[in-house]
């Protein structure tokens, strides 16, 4: 929207915005090809350019797994021929692996592994030192017995997302079945509320009937060198679970 829409810098700059995040895959071909269009890299450098002129901090995250990583590992390259740190001191360049759900779980076989991220990339991964492998992580949560993983706002903020169909979600991970609260135009508000005040939906309630032990047992690879960080492993599992068919999501 940055390239196609003149105007749209004009109103981030009146709401205040001092950062945009933009995505890469890779160099071009990679880019385009996991966007799904081409040109959508040559867009990623324009838009970076409009926002460094119109004093607004560019933010580019590289997602990396094991196909796209010998392109991913040219991008400080080109961080640097384009001079982005010395022209705007607030640039920021990060890298990730990404979620494992939703379109994502679709990556599980490429996944990054332990030993394979480009050294270019180390000083630049997000959390490396918290990423374990999943063989790693299914042998601790073995270990932990009677656990179970259960997603929660806690005390925080309540998130939730609506689809074009009007059903909500809670933002903790992807817009599935089981994952429905309840629908805008069909359900009453209050009983909406109730279900989002008390986390009472499908997933949940199935949530709490396995254990962490059991997902691991039952899904997890005690072979796999592939990364996560704990609380995406266990979302991993668990989504894994629910649309295994094996858990109860009756009320």
């Amino acid at each position: 929207k940055l390239v196609r829409d003149p105007g749209y810098v004009d109103f981030l700059k009146e709401v205040g915005t001092k950062k945009v995040q933009l995505s890469l895959f890779g160099l071009e071909g990679m880019t385009d090809r996991y966007v799904g269009r081409k040109g959508a890299f040559q867009e990623i450098l324009r838009a970076t350019e409009i926002l460094i002129e119109n004093g607004i901090a560019p933010r580019w995250q590289l997602f990396l797994n094991e196909e796209n990583r010998e392109e991913a590992a040219k991008v400080p390259d080109l961080i640097e021929e384009l001079r982005l740190r010395e022209r705007c001191p607030e640039f920021a360049f990060f890298v990730h692996e990404g979620s494992c759900d939703g379109e994502n779980a679709k990556l599980y076989d490429i996944r990054i592994r332990k030993g394979s991220i480009p050294e270019s990339l180390v000083p630049f991964y997000l959390d490396l030192e918290k990423k374990k492998t999943e063989a790693e992580l299914t042998e601790a949560f073995r270990k932990r017995t009677g656990e179970s993983f259960v997603p929660t706002n806690g005390q925080g903020d309540v998130v939730v997302y609506v689809a074009n169909n009007m059903d909500v979600f809670f933002n903790f991970t992807n817009m599935t079945p089981a994952w429905v609260i309840g629908n805008l135009k069909k359900d009453e508000m209050a009983e909406l509320a109730r279900r989002i005040r008390e986390e009472d939906i499908p997933a949940l309630r199935a949530a709490w009937k396995v254990t962490l032990p059991e997902l691991a047992e039952t899904f997890g690879d005690p072979e796999s060198l592939r990364l996560f960080e704990e609380e995406d492993y266990a979302m991993y599992l668990l989504n894994r679970y629910l649309e295994s068919g094996k858990a109860d999501l009756e009320k």
